[in-house]
C-alpha cells in the first residue's frame, strides 16, 4: 500500500472516530420541584415520620434504578454504625430520589436535594419501602453530615428528637407499620 493510501485510510478512521464522538447523546437534565404532604424540616418532624433514624457511612453509589411506579432512584450502599430509632442495622441500601438513567439518557435532579457522597458519614431519617427493599431518603430531608459519627455534636438534638417526635396529620402509615412481619422487611433490605 502506498504512503498516500495509508494516510488517506488513517484520515478516514480519524474522521469516523471524531464524528462518532461528536454524536454522543448528552444527558437531558430534568429539575423536579416536588411538593410533599409532610414537613421534614426539623429533627422532631423527621423522627415522627421516619421508620428509622440512624448514622451510617456511605460505602458506594450504585447505578440508578426505577421503582415499580417508574420513579428514578439512586441507591447507595451504607454501613449503619448507630441506630437512634427503629430496627435498622448492618449493611443496607439507602436510595435518593433522582439520578442518571443511562437507557433514556435522562438526569433527574430534585431541587434542593443534597447528594450523598461515598466516604462520608451521615445521619439519616428514612422509611423502609417494602416492595423495593430500600430505605428511602426523600428529597425534602437533608441528610446531616456527622464526621464524628455518634459522638458528633449534631447527634444530640436528634437523640432528643427521637424521644419526643412530632406527628403530622398528613402522614400515611409506612410499610413497616402496615406489615404483619416488619422483621421480614428489614431482612429484605439488608445487603447480602
Amino acid at each position: 500500500m502506498s504512503m498516500a493510501k495509508k494516510l488517506s485510510a488513517i484520515g478516514v478512521v480519524t474522521a469516523a472516530v471524531a464524528v462518532g464522538a461528536w454524536f454522543t447523546v448528552p444527558y437531558e437534565t430534568s429539575v423536579v420541584h416536588a411538593t410533599y404532604a409532610v414537613d421534614l424540616d426539623t429533627p422532631e418532624l423527621a423522627a415522627g415520620w421516619a421508620d428509622d433514624v440512624f448514622i451510617a457511612a456511605v460505602d458506594s453509589q450504585e447505578s440508578a434504578e426505577r421503582d415499580a411506579d417508574g420513579l428514578l432512584y439512586t441507591p447507595f450502599r451504607v454501613t449503619v454504625t448507630s441506630t437512634l430509632q427503629g430496627k435498622v442495622g448492618g449493611d443496607i441500601r439507602v436510595v435518593q430520589e433522582g439520578g442518571d438513567d443511562p437507557v433514556s439518557r435522562e438526569r433527574v435532579v430534585f431541587d434542593g436535594a443534597t447528594a450523598l457522597e461515598p466516604g462520608k458519614t451521615y445521619l439519616f431519617a428514612t422509611r423502609l419501602s417494602g416492595p423495593d427493599g430500600w430505605h428511602v431518603l426523600p428529597s425534602n430531608f437533608t441528610p446531616v453530615e456527622v464526621p464524628g459519627g455518634a459522638t458528633d455534636p449534631a447527634v444530640s438534638r436528634w437523640t432528643s428528637a427521637v424521644t419526643s417526635p412530632k406527628s403530622q396529620d398528613t402522614v400515611h402509615p409506612s410499610d413497616v407499620e402496615k406489615a404483619s412481619d416488619p422483621a421480614a422487611l428489614y431482612r429484605q433490605a439488608e445487603v447480602g
